[in-house]
């Protein structure tokens, strides 16, 4: 057991965080592609959730016509903030995990 040696091979903080960081993001992307496919399948095809789309259309429109893009984006990033917590704590967990497994 070389202690400089494994610590050489064990990668720094830093790009654990951005590998976490691009796996993450790798995540959403998928989510958010499987999404608006699903939603886009799902308003071509169906009835009533055009019907219902095209209401949350005339909800949205009023908000942006008096004021601006910032409220939806704010809305969406809450959404998309609390997946992010979701993967988040499931990454922390599969860590844990992968932590109880080394020391055994």
């Amino acid at each position: 057991m070389d202690l400089k040696r494994d610590q050489k091979r064990r990668p720094s903080r830093t790009k654990r965080f951005l590998a976490q960081c691009l796996k993450k993001v790798f995540f959403l992307a998928v989510f958010v592609c499987l999404l608006g496919g699903i939603g886009w399948a799902a308003y071509r095809y169906s009835q009533p959730v055009r019907k219902t789309f095209d209401e949350m259309g005339a909800f949205v429109n009023p908000i942006v016509q008096q004021y601006g893009w910032l409220p939806v984006i704010a809305g969406a990033l809450l959404v998309f903030g609390a997946i992010w917590a979701v993967v988040d704590e499931q990454s922390d967990k599969e860590n844990q995990r992968y932590g109880q497994r080394e020391r055994v």
